[in-house]
């Protein structure tokens, strides 16, 4: 047995620790206070509720509304979520989507127009409202809290939560005070937590213990046995399945959870046992001892014995076989009580309330209508007895049979607004038209719930679905929906796709007008259908209409989210989200005014219309609701008067920074309109913004508040309405953006949807560059290591496990990094080198998010400096460029925030350079563009290459003749030095296909390091790879027309049209055939058999070189999944020839009587070893080593690079490199491998030292 003093929960972060109770350090909080809230802070410590931070508690800290959320429903277990969907202010992406969801399913938490606010700071009451419905707390009434300074001040929706927990005892106050309208910190928190949960019970169980305080159950599989529990037992949501034996409770058994039966067996409780499930049916199973009273506010199974059962919210109470109930209460409308059980009584206090259970005797509370003794009608004051038979079904079920006699039946019916709200509006009200709709997803959807519409587009709604009595023969020609009929309805809403399948009477969603469906039974409520001359008629709805004279309206606002007047209308007559046909608005003057689903009913309780609504001037006086359970009549204790709309106010788009904005009105306020200006940021009043003579002006250099600003010109003689306006302010700046969120709008060609889609494959030149557009990962982490701080965003991590940015770089070895500090990140100590994306891109955000979207990504305000590079040959390091975007800023890209984050629009063609005191640059026309082979292409592991680069001429010596290199060629020298300004500034490269016409095939984006790159000496170097990002159009082979755009820092874009030849473009690629691999394996096996018969200390060269491609070039042949054809045939043909070298060795070797042995180490002999260079090249060296007494005299090396290659190989000239072999023993190799290599020219030295050791091993 555990039982466990915690209740999982943690208020730092909205994280959960472990369940397990431990003794609080306090010394490790440096700020423990010494007050009232000690105990309860060192308690909520020792139980796992709270939790410090850096030595500190920080009692005094606040809780927001997201935390608050994931803390109740964690605590509570609960699984289920609720769509968010109706919610603007709550991201999929945010880290409490999830648990928020689950808060609202629990019921503990509700938002108002539209909105949840998470992040805001959690008010007292607010808290103690969540509390109270978490744990199903009632009573106390609003006398609770007249004892109490500011008692009276709090909100309608909060009163009765707060009484509870005073009434409770949980809440105390302070000095008088209760203090709902203030934010509730850590501190006070704790006292009330802890003070309602003494403990929590898991799956293991408990048993033989007292437990002072409230207990709760929250995982399935529980067994509480021969405990005694001083307070409430709470089933929490995900406990389905607990077993109560021998418990005694002094307060309620609360079940929240108990999907698969809560078993009780001699059990007692002093207050019953309250059954309020969020996720749907609960069972229970009663067997001796004395529980009470069990109170039903969801669905109940019942097994058992029970005396009394209350159905206080509209439920079903199942009453299965073999258990008996003596009485039950009804006081809730449209609840049913079924079940094959025995129930001896049902008092029946609410309309439309069903009893299906045989034997069981019905009385209908005096007023009430619409209550069923199985098929026999109940009147007020009667009493009716459920017969052995009854005529199957209830009202709204059958789809065949007639109710009425031969000539009437009773029929669910799709009526026109217009015709449904004649007979209950006054004469003088305008008629009710059908919605017509440009938002086509809530019409199909079940915020219409209660409407039908004709339209399968879903671009109308027409009218209700109500129950009619009509004349059989006026049916003929009706469209008629039976049990048979179903519609499928597929909407997207907020990018989530929802199917709902709609059958029997539901079809009638979706269906022609007067279209119609039998019921089996007489309804409670219907109107009287009568059609005359073809015309169709209706009358008012019968029934008992109950009346509510205490409703209230709340959260009235003349600048709603749906439409310009909303509200919410508090009554318990009315829930939320139940099914409302329609809802009727009567003015002080008796006018009347018919509402219509989606444009202005929400939810049941949300109402709301537009501005030229003939209701706006007038006072509302009465509310009529016509819904599933009945007539309500709404008889409002404060009647709400809808002032008048004065005139519209528009705002000037403006930039933060320029401090000053215009208003426009669009019409002269009126002569008796009192007019007082404000301003509100996120809801709240703000002193930011001034107004004078139609200018808004406020610090265009202070930083931009979070939230959406706006203008509020309010009549102080209440005549008119607030007159709002949104005030839209731009701000300027660079952002470091991520190579897929940059080219997502911009009309590239994607493999996929998956735009940071990777990719494990390598290209020909050993990178993983065949992805779409996520972050580079270069395996060369030392090979222009500089290069990327020019104009993209770098993150290197360091052998240390530490991670750097380099803003720029000093020398060849310390960058300037993020922080502003200097750090050596040279060739011995980068682990890591990531290009993530583009590190300056003009950007154009709304001052409302720019807060936080700078805690998104990097921004670079206008007025600081700009800085990258290396100062290297033809390229320079710049860091004296200061910010200045404005609107014209060439590449300015509108951010804007939605529900997934951030997007980034298309970049816009401007006249700006975003740099401060310089015009826009362009290219320089001297740069020299050349289409290269594919070969060279190839080699840098691209698809297709073209290098920008400077013009040159023949170098000449002092006597003005030619220079030649060793092949007699002519030595080439640059004129002078035109493209590195282009390549510093140098940002990405779009490609454009046209092949043999002018109209574009293909566009492609491209990355830094995977597609482009910027030589020192060598020019702009710009590929396109064979990737997830660049697939040629089918039916083309990328010969033709193409057009390469620079788009660089401070530059307009430059654009070079290219025409690529065959000699350019990789052929179509056929992959290796199985017969290929075949004759590989066969190869091998023929090669593994002539070196067993080797000397393996002292292979020849030929069997040497055959052991390295039979052990290393056909695995890795055979092992790769992107093998040609051509490249197998050149392997095939090399291996061929390398066992005929060593067959014919070896014959000779036989004709002579002798075998010829490669010395190994002897005096004044030479040895030769080569090896081919990867990663800075595609090139073969071959050394020689001359040694003497076993040591390295001499080393010297040949290549077979190309001109492009050669600049690295013939850096290996430096004397000091080759003389760093000399005097190592010839068995040393550990001593060759200690040898530095030479800046910039990694792969060659380590190539050099391979080969000297393959030449040693000889």
């Amino acid at each position: 047995m555990k039982c466990k003093n915690t209740i999982a929960m943690v208020l730092a972060g909205a994280m959960l620790l472990p369940s397990n109770a431990f003794a609080a350090d306090l010394s490790q909080y440096k700020d423990f206070p010494n007050d009232w809230s000690a105990k309860s802070l060192e308690q909520a410590i020792d139980n796992g509720l709270l939790n410090g931070s850096n030595g500190m508690i920080d009692a005094k800290g606040l809780l927001t509304r997201a935390q608050m959320a994931a803390i109740v429903s964690r605590s509570f277990g609960a699984a289920k979520t609720a769509s968010l969907d109706d919610y603007r202010d709550v991201l999929p992406s945010a880290w409490y989507y999830s648990d928020m969801g689950k808060a609202v399913k629990m019921g503990a938490f509700q938002g108002a127009n539209g909105l949840l606010n998470p992040d805001a700071p959690i008010t007292r009451e607010e808290a103690f409202t969540v509390l109270a419905r978490a744990f199903a707390l009632e009573g106390g009434g609003s006398a609770t809290l007249k004892d109490f300074v500011d008692g009276g001040t709090v909100s309608s929706w909060a009163s009765e939560s707060v009484a509870a927990l005073v009434a409770g005892g949980y809440v105390n106050g302070a000095n008088g005070m209760l203090n709902l309208k203030n934010n509730i910190t850590r501190a006070e928190f704790a006292k009330v937590i802890t003070g309602m949960a003494a403990s929590y019970v898991g799956a293991e169980g408990v048993s033989g213990k007292t437990v002072e305080g409230n207990v709760i159950v929250r995982e399935s599989g529980a067994s509480l046995s021969g405990m005694t529990i001083n307070g409430d037992l709470i089933i929490a949501d995900s406990a389905d399945k607990v077993s109560l034996d021998n418990v005694k409770v002094t307060g309620r058994i609360v079940i929240r959870g108990g999907a698969d039966a809560v078993g009780i067996k001699n059990t007692t409780t002093g207050k019953g046992v309250l059954v309020s499930s969020p996720n749907g049916a609960a069972a229970i199973s009663v067997s001796g001892g004395s529980v009470g009273t069990v109170t039903a506010k969801s669905d109940l199974s019942l097994s058992g014995s029970v005396s009394n059962v209350a159905v206080t919210d509209k439920a079903t109470l199942t009453v299965e076989k073999n258990a008996s109930v003596g009485t039950v209460t009804v006081s809730a409308a449209g609840s049913k009580v079924t079940g094959d059980g025995k129930v001896t009584n049902v008092q029946a206090n609410a309309n439309n309330v069903t009893v299906t259970s045989k034997g069981a005797k019905v009385t209908a509370g005096s007023g009430v209508s619409g209550v069923k003794a199985g098929d026999k009608a109940v009147e007020a004051g009667k009493t009716e007895t459920v017969g052995t038979t009854t005529s199957g079904g209830g009202s709204s079920s059958g789809g065949g049979s007639s109710s009425s006699s031969s000539d009437y039946s009773y029929v669910l019916m799709n009526i026109p607004y217009a015709d449904f709200y004649k007979a209950e509006m006054s004469n003088t009200s305008a008629s009710v038209d059908a919605v017509s709709s440009a938002t086509k997803a809530k019409t199909r959807s079940n915020l219409a719930a209660g409407s039908y519409h004709v339209n399968s587009d879903g671009s109308d709604i027409s009218g209700v679905i109500y129950p009619v009595r009509v004349k059989n023969s006026d049916l003929s020609g009706l469209t008629r929906i039976t049990d048979s009929d179903s519609k499928s309805i597929t909407v997207s809403l907020r990018g989530k796709e929802t199917t709902t399948e709609y059958k029997g009477k539901d079809a009638l969603f979706e269906s022609a007008s007067y279209s119609y469906y039998v019921l089996s039974d007489t309804p409670s409520s219907y109107k009287e259908a009568t059609l005359t001359d073809g015309k169709w008629s209706f009358g008012k709805a019968t029934g008992t209409a109950v009346t509510d004279s205490e409703a209230t309206i709340s959260g009235f606002t003349t600048n709603g989210h749906h439409t310009k007047y909303e509200f919410t209308v508090n009554s318990g007559k009315i829930t939320t989200g139940e099914k409302v046909y329609g809802v009727v608005l009567t003015d002080a003057e008796g006018n009347s005014y018919g509402l219509r689903h989606v444009v202005e009913i929400w939810r049941a309780t949300e109402l709301g219309f537009k501005a030229d609504s003939p209701i706006v001037g007038k006072t509302i006086k009465t509310i009529t609701y016509y819904t599933d359970n009945g007539t309500f009549v709404l008889d409002l204790a404060q009647p709400q008067y809808i002032p008048q709309q004065a005139a519209t106010a528009t705002v000037t788009e403006a930039d933060f920074a320029s401090g000053t904005t215009g208003v426009a009105l669009s019409d002269a306020l009126p002569s008796d309109f009192d007019a007082a200006y404000s301003f509100t940021v996120n809801g709240k009043a703000s002193d930011f913004f001034s107004y004078a003579d139609g200018t808004i002006t406020w610090n265009g250099e202070a930083d931009a508040p979070s939230g959406t600003y706006q203008l509020v010109i309010h009549d102080n003689s209440g005549k008119y309405a607030d007159i709002t306006a949104q005030i839209k302010l731009n701000v300027y700046a660079y952002a470091s953006v991520p190579y897929d969120e940059y080219w997502k709008s911009e009309g590239v060609y994607l493999s996929g949807k998956d735009w940071a889609a990777s990719s494990d494959v390598e290209d020909t030149n050993g990178e993983k560059d065949k992805g779409a557009f996520d972050a580079v990962s270069r395996a060369t982490t030392k090979h222009g290591r500089h290069r990327g701080s020019f104009q993209q965003n770098v993150v290197i991590d360091t052998t240390d496990s530490k991670q750097y940015t380099p803003v720029y770089w000093i020398n060849a070895d310390t960058a300037v990094v993020s922080t502003g500090e200097q750090v050596t990140l040279d060739k011995t100590n980068i682990q890591d080198y990531k290009i993530t994306g583009i590190k300056y891109v003009p950007v154009k955000v709304s001052a409302s998010d720019f807060a936080d979207f700078c805690t998104k990504y990097t921004v670079t305000k206008n007025g600081k400096e700009l800085k990258g590079g290396y100062l290297e040959d033809n390229l320079k390091a710049y860091s004296d460029l200061v910010a200045d975007v404005d609107a014209d800023t060439n590449g300015l890209k509108t951010v804007t925030k939605g529900r997934g984050g951030y997007s980034f629009g298309k970049r816009q063609t401007g006249t700006g350079s975003g740099i401060k005191n310089q015009t826009l640059q362009t290219a320089d026309e001297a740069i020299v563009v050349t289409e290269k082979t594919y070969d060279s292409a190839n080699k840098y592991g691209a698809h297709l290459r073209v290098d920008l680069t400077n013009p040159q001429k023949v170098k000449t010596d002092e006597n003005g003749q030619p220079v030649k290199d060793k092949d007699g060629k002519p030595v080439m020298v640059d004129i002078k030095n035109v493209f590195g300004a282009l390549g510093d500034n140098m940002q990405t490269v779009v490609w454009k296909y046209y092949g043999d016409g002018d109209t574009v095939l293909a566009t492609y984006g491209t990355k830094f390091a995977a597609d482009n790159w910027i030589h020192s000496r060598k020019g702009i170097q710009l590929g396109l790879t064979d990737s997830l990002r660049f697939q040629l159009p089918e039916g083309t082979d990328g010969t033709g027309k193409w057009t390469i755009t620079i788009y660089a820092l401070g530059y307009s874009d430059t654009t070079y049209t290219v025409t690529m030849t065959k000699d350019n473009v990789a052929e179509k690629v056929v992959l290796m055939t199985d017969e290929q691999k075949a004759k590989l394996e066969e190869l091998k096996t023929t090669g593994e058999e002539l070196l067993k018969t080797a000397n393996a200390d002292s292979l020849t060269q030929a069997e040497s070189i055959l052991k390295e491609h039979i052990t290393k070039d056909i695995p890795d042949m055979l092992a790769k999944t992107d093998a040609t054809q051509s490249e197998a045939a050149d392997l095939i043909s090399k291996v061929e020839g390398y066992i005929k070298d060593v067959q014919t060795e070896r014959a000779n070797q036989a004709a002579n009587g002798t075998k010829t042995k490669t010395l190994a180490i002897i005096q004044d002999q030479n040895v030769v070893g080569s090896k081919k260079v990867y990663g800075g090249g595609n090139y073969d060296i071959t050394v020689t080593v001359t040694l003497s007494d076993g040591k390295i005299t001499n080393v010297s090396a040949t290549s077979t690079a190309d001109e492009e290659d050669a600049e690295y190989f013939e850096k290996l000239t430096d004397e000091s490199f080759y003389n760093s072999f000399k005097n190592i023993s010839a068995t040393d190799t550990s001593a060759i491998d200690k040898i530095d290599a030479v800046s910039r020219a990694t792969y060659s030295s380590a190539t050099v030292k391979q080969a000297v050791k393959n030449a040693l091993s000889k």
